[in-house]
């Protein structure tokens, strides 16, 4: 029986364990650079540190996805796989949702655009930011969140199988029984 990170394994099961492993690298990595070029981009408009904060939320909040995939696969944890899965299917249908929103914001960006013009209180929100920036900052905003997007979309469709392989995987069922039986979690010792 193979050893994959310390832990005994089938051929089958440590190719799945790898995959979600992976997966959930590559989640981090995407996370952490969305969060930092959205950040850079809302920084634009003068605000740098209320553009830093909600980077930095939005990628603690990122981070939960990849560790728990990254749990689950190391623990053998059907309930994080499970929770892994799951919360990529959720991702999956936010990316159609926010792909709307933001494709019909674009739609929409001339009459904002005017009604900024007509209306000068809105104009001097931010004091470098006119109302003709307006549109090509939010150009900037979607092509960003798009592309990023489009790739979370893609590891999301991943997640979401390859950690429910994982999650229904023979060697799991067993594991749990025994889990049940002897009351621990310990079956790497």
């Amino acid at each position: 029986m193979p050893v994959l990170l310390g832990l005994n394994a089938t051929d089958e099961l440590a190719l799945k364990v790898r995959r979600v492993l992976i997966l959930s690298v590559a989640i981090t990595i995407i996370v952490i650079l969305q969060g930092i070029v959205t950040a850079w981009l809302r920084s634009k408009t003068g605000n740098a540190r209320v553009a830093s904060d909600s980077a930095m939320v939005r990628i603690m909040y990122g981070l939960s996805l990849p560790i728990v995939g990254y749990l689950g696969a190391m623990l053998r944890s059907k309930t994080l796989l499970g929770c892994f899965a799951g919360c990529n299917l959720c991702g999956i249908l936010l990316f159609c949702m926010t792909t709307f929103v933001l494709v019909a914001g674009v739609r929409h960006m001339d009459s904002w655009v005017e009604a900024c013009k007509e209306n000068q209180a809105m104009s001097k929100i931010a004091p470098n930011i006119s109302c003709d920036d307006l549109k090509p900052r939010y150009l900037e905003l979607v092509a960003a969140n798009l592309c990023f997007g489009g790739v979370a979309f893609i590891l999301n469709i991943l997640g979401s199988i390859w950690g429910y392989q994982l999650c229904t995987h023979n060697s799991f069922q067993q594991e749990d029984a025994a889990e049940d039986s002897f009351g621990s979690g310990a079956h790497y010792a």
